[in-house]
């Protein structure tokens, strides 16, 4: 109904789900994905940023005996409070690392033109910030580059230090170290 609020809808949502528990497994990160899609579909977020698994899963004994307390007594106000400050906490947490991804694409800016790179080199560099694996086909792929401008210019990415060659069989990978610190960091919530 129109006159739900969007946190309250999505909390009795995910409640209903989990309680139905329709697969042999996996559950629980279906259910925290179906999250994050209902409130783009309700227009609560413009993008699927959010990240709720980590704050739900580090209070995954509370989570339970919520959702088990809502069954037993019909009382949803704890249940909704408790989801409310996760996805609240989830949102600051995603907040901050788009703000820190958003300062390393600065910073390989500022580092490129220092280097005197530019071009393709800069252009991959801002691919990274959104794919931090990669390998010279799917960022040939990913900016339309031809092959050998996108090997010269991971080559110079390795040279500068933002990319670091990967040892994986049978294909030449590479990593952004620095974005995959950033999105790999622990929760603070």
């Amino acid at each position: 109904p129109e006159d739900v609020d969007p946190i309250v809808a999505t909390a009795m949502a995910h409640y209903q789900f989990e309680t139905l528990h329709p697969f042999n497994d996996g559950n629980g990160r279906i259910g925290r994905l179906l999250i994050v899609l209902q409130l783009v579909g309700l227009g609560v977020l413009s993008e699927g940023l959010l990240s709720v698994s980590p704050w739900f899963e580090a209070r995954r004994d509370e989570y339970q005996d919520l959702l088990a307390s809502v069954s037993a007594t019909g009382s949803w106000d704890s249940w909704i409070s408790f989801f409310a400050e996760g996805l609240e906490a989830s949102a600051n947490d995603s907040a901050e690392r788009i703000r820190r991804l958003l300062e390393l694409q600065t910073s390989y800016h500022e580092r490129l033109r220092a280097a005197g790179a530019r071009g393709a080199v800069r252009d991959i560099s801002d691919v990274l910030i959104g794919q931090p694996y990669v390998n010279i086909p799917n960022l040939r792929d990913a900016t339309g580059l031809t092959y050998q401008a996108v090997s010269n210019a991971v080559k110079k990415l390795v040279e500068i230090g933002i990319l670091e060659q990967r040892h994986v069989p049978g294909v030449m990978a590479f990593r952004a170290p620095e974005v995959v610190e950033i999105i790999s960091a622990p929760s603070a919530a």
